[in-house]
């Protein structure tokens, strides 16, 4: 991971938001820490709410957290 964080410079996201999906494991969590630790200001999502809550309460101190909770229905979309 150090190789791919020295290919580009540590302000590339500087004053940038971004939103990573599916950000509290796997590659979703390896794209937010990258896009933080290159200055990005970083919303996570996930499906399921303790994921993320156990996510925010990993992060270091002195970052602005605000866990944000968002119900998706999964209805059935009609083609017309």
């Amino acid at each position: 991971m150090q190789a791919i964080l020295d290919t580009f410079r540590k302000d590339l996201f500087a004053g940038q938001t971004v939103l990573v999906s599916g950000a509290t494991s796997g590659i979703g969590l390896a794209t937010a820490q990258l896009l933080h630790a290159k200055g990005a200001r970083v919303a996570v999502s996930a499906r399921q709410a303790d994921a993320v809550q156990a996510f925010v309460v990993r992060l270091p101190e002195g970052l602005k957290k605000v866990p944000l909770v968002v119900l998706v229905n999964e209805g059935s979309a009609s083609a017309s």
